[in-house]
């Protein structure tokens, strides 16, 4: 798990860039050679192509991110992943040196977050639906929501809490208690750890749902930016 720094409670917020593409709109071409060998050939396994655009994407905002952080190319950072559960070659990306990140993607949409504390954005489409059929799986025994759009924020909320204290969805959903749709965006518990201080907040974003959380007990100064011009050709 990934150990928030030690930061005293009256020393502000803390910033959060959210870094924001909507692939469907990008009139340039991605600047694909910035990819490793091995990112290619994970955007490579996805069938469909606008699955692959938005992974490449994604990938690509982290390189820049990086690169901007380390004052290299994007295509010369160094990023990691370690899976929490198995230890695979995948999960949240770390590179040394620059801010931690998190990545999301929903339907043509990659979204990363960039801050100095342990960090967890998620991302769905704002039309998603089918979510009623997975309600037990996905809400606390005291939480109750009563439309689906209501279930798919406290969704997205939960993930990006999941994301953020760095064990992911080893930890079920339903151990982790958020506020309501209707209130201000606040973790209420994390079942495993309840001492462990969280700060949730909800992102306005074209067309998705997203939430960014993160291990703080301060509040959050979150900040949206476009980065098509960060994964195109220049």
């Amino acid at each position: 798990m990934v150990e928030s720094a030690v930061v005293p409670s009256d020393a502000g917020p803390v910033p959060v860039q959210i870094i924001v593409v909507h692939v469907d709109t990008l009139t340039t071409p991605l600047a694909a050679s910035r990819l490793s060998v091995v990112e290619r050939a994970r955007v490579q396994r996805f069938r469909h192509s606008q699955d692959r655009q938005v992974h490449a994407t994604a990938a690509l905002l982290v390189r820049a991110i990086a690169g901007r952080a380390l004052g290299v190319a994007p295509g010369l950072a160094t990023i990691t992943r370690r899976c929490p559960g198995c230890g695979g070659p995948h999960g949240a990306p770390y590179v040394d040196g620059a801010p931690l990140l998190s990545v999301s993607h929903c339907d043509g949409l990659a979204v990363v977050a960039s801050c100095a504390l342990p960090v967890g954005v998620d991302a769905e489409p704002a039309d998603r639906d089918g979510l009623l059929a997975i309600t037990g799986m996905l809400l606390h025994p005291d939480e109750e929501v009563h439309d689906p759009a209501d279930l798919l924020r406290t969704w997205v909320r939960k993930e990006a809490v999941s994301k953020a204290t760095g064990v992911g969805l080893t930890v079920p959903l339903t151990e982790i208690r958020v506020t309501a749709p209707h209130e201000p965006p606040a973790v209420l518990r994390y079942g495993p750890r309840p001492e462990l201080a969280i700060a949730l907040a909800d992102v306005p974003v074209s067309g998705a749902i997203v939430s960014v959380a993160v291990q703080t007990d301060r509040p959050l100064d979150v900040q949206v930016m476009d980065g098509a011009d960060l994964v195109t050709e220049r």
